[in-house]
């Protein structure tokens, strides 16, 4: 699963694991825990996540989104799922299919 962070920083992260074949409801549970540590969720799938930081530095991007990886792994319900950071934007023109259109 990606995991995607917007601001002026930008970070996808990559989630796998069992996330692929897990129900809806930890979905949501995950997406939940992100709004809930102050993260914008931009889009979320069974695949991957994009979150807003609203940080104006890439460090300061990493670092926050550092933390709320940390805070999810240390709840019991998301143990299983391995989330790691895979790209940082600074700008990022969020395109879904009915933008396309």
């Amino acid at each position: 699963m990606n995991v995607g962070i917007v601001s002026r920083s930008l970070i996808v992260s990559q989630c796998s694991g069992f996330f692929s074949s897990c129900n809806f409801q930890l979905q949501f549970q995950l997406v939940a825990e992100f709004m809930r540590l102050g993260a914008i969720v931009v889009y979320a799938d069974f695949s991957r996540i994009v979150l807003c930081t609203k940080k104006s530095r890439t460090v300061d991007a990493l670092a926050y989104v550092e933390f709320i990886t940390a805070s999810i792994r240390n709840r019991e319900l998301f143990h299983s799922i391995d989330i790691k950071i895979g790209e940082c934007w600074e700008l990022l023109m969020w395109l879904d299919p009915v933008s396309v259109k």
